[in-house]
């Protein structure tokens, strides 16, 4: 019942506005296109301004505000023909010229453009060009472009905003400069050239559209200022604030978007409390109070904006289809908050909000699958923070829900737009269960779901697609790690090559970073296929791809020393392949270039103070105890091994030493249940059977021999730690060359 009195509240201001000639604005919401914005051009209702703006707001569905499609039309037609629209019936000389033309028209041609809106107003246009009055011949230009806008807006043929730009501007050249309607259609011109600019992005449409809109504002308040009141000239603000915002996001000039804001607050305190507009207007306050927030990370700024889109929502009755978007907006405008504060209230509001609008969407709607894959993602972010489970297993569903209401989807555009970020966050909330119960069936969804991703990316070439394949590479990995496949490793060996051929060139450090990231991770898993499969073209691959790994790092870092950007991580991606291959090859210069960049990578974690003792290549057997950093201690056990090595090809004595001396600092400095501490006891032992003969307790032979049986055992009792032998094993076998 609160639905349908809104409704026709809405539809009597509407006619009153066509009676008094003046436009009427239905409440909407301003669509931004800034790169980081929470609104999403396909969602958000446009701008407020006149009422051809309402075939934005009201199509979807308009049954949901109370309208029928023929109440739309016929409520527009008046709107925009105001007391002249019975002129459009045909006289006695249209009505000849049209025998004339029905003569030559195939009865196929009459028959389809019967009924069509649009041809009834383009036959007035040409039947009374010749002998229409000059009002009344801008008036049927007007309303043929608005009609051809709402079209526009039905099917998003570009070519309908394209003439109904031209017959708006035929209609503002056919007024002499000081006629009271002329600023209506100029301000209707800048309009639609700003929804132009939306879909062209031409710098020309939006200047036009900011001179268009400024003038018909300037020249409404010199000539007709005593003839309209605040409530009217707030259309023609917004209509221009609008225009700013579009150009503020264009260029990035500050000035335009104060300006906006300054338009936008003029044209919220010229409404009254109740007006059926002003919620719109402060949604669209909300908009311009972020972006600025954007520009100047001010938390200042997203404040205001949260309270701007609050009081939209406090303006909005709960059944109206805008107060659902205005919640949708305040769940957005929460979780960035949130990933600024972090504090658990902000997820709660952003969650509660998310909630209340997907509550209030009709079933099946189109942005149903949208609303529900958003509400996942921000489930998973307050599961990150607090680790309840149930955020998972609600994301889960949501996600899972959002894959089937999709399928349903109203509009054809949506039904071919892809489902990439449904699946995506399916297959992230499917992940982290695993991650919580170590449930192989989670893990085993996540990886199809996210298969499906990909191969979405790969048909609409997303700039994801690189992404996509990373992610499918890393998840297929960790099947892997579990089950020990060969087929897995293959597999996810096939998907980083894929995510490495479609990252991004060298055309920003970031795009190296990423780059260089895919290429550490794929040297890595080429390096682990070739301790299973033993081919040595999987140890090249690995060594080639670290070292390009590095080049992309050290690509932004200048001609200042190593020790200044060290790239400890990447360093220790190309040692360890180095030394892998030394140990096949024997090639000294591999040997070298592990140390080398062994050293490094220790180095630049582990910061020692001035008064401590640093290890080096040399000399001391006293090493400083690492602090609890498993990179430290992982970057300490690759150099004490490669030390050793050394030592054993050149017989250098200080390698032996330090080498021991890691080995001691790393075994001081872990306990004994640790995962790795049976790797790390194996390389101290080595180190010290690499000693001279006579402090020798037993050969590495004894040694391998005794940890092959100690395998054999756990393999045949299925104990767990059979893999952690069977490492210590595989290193032991290594290290003895």
């Amino acid at each position: 019942m609160a639905r349908r009195a809104h409704a026709v509240a809405r539809r009597d201001c509407l006619m009153e506005s066509a009676r008094s000639r003046r436009p009427y604005i239905c409440s909407g919401v301003l669509s931004l296109t800034l790169s980081d914005t929470i609104y999403d051009p396909l969602h958000l209702l446009l701008m407020t301004s006149s009422l051809p703006q309402s075939f934005r707001q009201l199509i979807k569905p308009i049954e949901a505000v109370g309208f029928s499609l023929a109440d739309l039309e016929q409520a527009f037609l008046a709107t925009i023909g105001g007391e002249d629209s019975e002129d459009d019936e045909v006289c006695d000389k249209c009505e000849k010229e049209k025998e004339k033309e029905k003569e030559k028209t195939s009865p196929r041609r009459s028959s389809k453009s019967k009924g069509d809106k649009v041809s009834k107003l383009r036959d007035s246009v040409r039947l009374h060009k010749s002998h229409g009055s000059e009002a009344n011949n801008a008036l049927r230009h007007a309303k043929l472009g608005r009609a051809l806008h709402g079209r526009f807006e039905l099917h998003g043929d570009p070519h309908d905003l394209d003439e109904a730009i031209t017959h708006l501007s035929t209609a503002m050249a056919i007024l002499p400069p000081r006629h009271k309607h002329r600023p209506m259609y100029e301000s209707n011109v800048g309009l639609m050239l700003c929804v132009r600019y939306e879909h062209t992005h031409a710098d020309k449409d939006l200047e036009r559209a900011v001179t268009y809109c400024r003038n018909s504002l300037n020249t409404l308040e010199s000539q007709f200022g005593d003839s309209y009141s605040a409530i009217d000239k707030a259309w023609y603000r917004a209509n221009l604030a609008t225009a700013l915002l579009h150009r503020y996001e264009r260029h990035k000039q500050l000035q335009n978007l104060e300006e906006s804001l300054t338009i936008w607050k003029t044209a919220i305190s010229s409404l009254p409390d109740g007006h059926p507009d002003k919620a719109s207007y402060q949604s669209n306050l909300s908009a311009v109070y972020l972006a600025r927030y954007q520009n100047t990370n001010s938390i200042e700024d997203l404040d205001r904006s949260i309270t701007s889109i609050r009081a939209a929502i406090r303006g909005t009755p709960t059944d109206d289809i805008h107060w659902v978007v205005y919640k949708y907006m305040a769940s957005s405008l929460f979780f960035k908050r949130w990933t600024r504060s972090h504090r658990e209230d902000d997820i709660d509001r952003s969650i509660e909000a998310g909630k209340a609008a997907l509550a209030a969407l009709p079933n099946k709607h189109r942005y149903s699958s949208k609303y529900q894959s958003e509400l996942a993602t921000k489930l998973l972010s307050r599961y990150d923070q607090t680790g309840r489970l149930e955020d998972v297993n609600e994301a889960i569903d949501l996600s899972k829900d959002a894959a089937v209401t999709f399928a349903h989807a109203s509009y054809p555009a949506e039904r071919n737009s892809t489902p990439f970020s449904r699946l995506t966050a399916l297959s992230q909330a499917l992940t982290k269960r695993f991650e919580k119960t170590d449930e192989i069936s989670d893990l085993d969804e996540a990886i199809k779901h996210a298969k499906q991703a990909a191969a979405i990316a790969d048909k609409s070439r997303s700039p994801e697609r690189h992404t996509s394949h990373f992610t499918v590479a890393n998840l297929i990995y960790t099947r892997f790690e579990r089950l020990g496949q060969a087929a897995d490793l293959d597999e996810s060996i096939s998907h980083s090559n894929i995510a490495v051929d479609a990252t991004p060139g060298s055309k920003s450090q970031k795009d190296r970073e990423d780059l260089s990231e895919k290429l550490s991770v794929l040297s890595s898993h080429h390096l682990t296929r070739f301790e299973f499969q033993r081919e040595p073209a999987d140890l090249d691959a690995a060594v080639n791809f670290a070292r390009t790994a590095l080049e992309l790092k050290k690509a932004g870092d200048g001609d200042g020393p190593l020790n200044l950007h060290p790239h400890p991580a990447t360093r220790y991606a190309l040692a360890l392949a180095l030394f892998r291959r030394f140990e096949q090859t024997g090639d000294l210069n591999d040997l070298e270039g592990a140390l080398k960049n062994a050293q490094l990578a220790y180095d630049a974690v582990s910061r020692p103070s001035p008064a401590s003792r640093r290890l080096s290549l040399s000399t001391s057997r006293t090493a400083v105890s690492p602090e609890t950093d498993s990179r430290k201690t992982l970057y300490q056990s690759l150099l004490s091994g490669v030390l050793c090595a050394r030592y054993k090809r050149l017989g250098n004595k200080e390698d032996l030493d330090g080498a021991i001396a890691h080995a001691e600092a790393i075994l001081q400095a872990t306990p004994p249940d640790h995962p790795l501490y049976e790797m790390y006891k194996s390389i101290h032992e080595f180190a010290l059977k690499a000693s001279p003969p006579e402090e020798r307790a037993s050969t590495p032979e004894d040694v391998i021999a005794q940890v092959r049986e100690e395998a054999e055992q756990a393999k045949a009792s299925k104990d767990p730690n059979w893999g952690r032998i069977m490492l210590r094993l595989c290193n032991l076998r290594y290290l003895s060359g």
